[in-house]
């Protein structure tokens, strides 16, 4: 991931900008970080020559600051993984959005979908859990006090409950809510509220009920990879046509509001 600074002016080329973390699951406190995701077409020439754009995290505005933008192309690209981070997006608090490419780039929600997510959402509780079982690795600042406090690492622990329900929800509804329906409990499991005791027997019966659902869905085993591409190219095409003849497109900008629908 890049900090260099971008060569080009990421506002000009910024289709969709979104809130993440916690101000997105409703699980925020006053000392929570600010996270937001971006999506980004970039000029003309990172397609036709030599220069290459893949992600970009510029230096953080603030200490609580955390932000990321990724190229179309890899940002769909992770979709199709199951990326949970990345599907969040579709669902986000939209703080930025560049019509009509944004709508475009939304509406490919049910094609980027596959059992892949299962995978990749047990794959990241299991990385939180491991954390858990083993509070010497990295765990960062949060984490340590976590585990002074309470024993073990309840942040690790809420972001596990939260992933797995996370999946059960895109299994049985294909949709994310957000913020969580269920913000209170999962601040109650980051406050130590629940035991490790009773946060292993909830985390292994939701990996059971995912185990079941995934052997009944009828999602398909791999995302529609073609028609994605096609509908990628489509939206490029469009944006460098609209920068090529200086047509003006319809930018909505919302910084302090987390409404904005498309």
């Amino acid at each position: 991931m890049s900090t260099e600074p971008l060569e080009f002016d990421l506002n000009s080329h910024l289709v969709l900008k979104t809130r993440g973390g916690s101000h997105a699951y409703g699980t925020n406190t006053e000392d929570s970080d600010e996270d937001f995701r971006g999506v980004i077409i970039p000029p003309e020439n990172y397609f036709t020559g030599l220069k290459v754009f893949r992600e970009f995290a510029p230096t953080p505005e603030g200490p609580y600051c955390d932000v990321v933008y990724q190229d179309i192309r890899k940002f769909l690209r992770l979709a199709m993984d199951g990326n949970p981070s990345v599907l969040e997006v579709f669902h986000a608090p939209r703080l930025r959005i560049a019509i009509p490419f944004a709508n475009s780039l939304l509406a490919m929600w049910p094609n980027v979908l596959s059992k892949k997510i299962v995978r990749a959402h047990l794959g990241m509780a299991r990385a939180h859990v491991k954390r858990i079982e083993h509070p010497n690795r990295k765990c960062g600042e949060k984490g340590k006090k976590a585990i002074k406090a309470h024993g073990y690492n309840t942040k690790d622990a809420c972001h596990v409950i939260r992933v797995l329900e996370q999946c059960i929800e895109i299994l049985t509804d294909r949709s994310i809510t957000l913020p969580r329906p269920n913000a209170d409990i999962l601040l109650a499991i980051r406050n130590g509220e629940w035991s490790v005791e009773k946060f292993n027997e909830v985390s292994t019966g939701l990996i059971g009920v995912i185990e079941d659902l995934e052997t009944k869905s009828d999602l398909p085993k791999l995302p529609d990879f073609d028609l994605v591409e096609r509908n990628c190219v489509q939206i490029v095409h469009g944006w460098i046509y609209h920068k090529r003849c200086g047509v003006d497109m319809q930018v909505i900008d919302r910084e302090n509001e987390d409404d904005l629908k498309v």
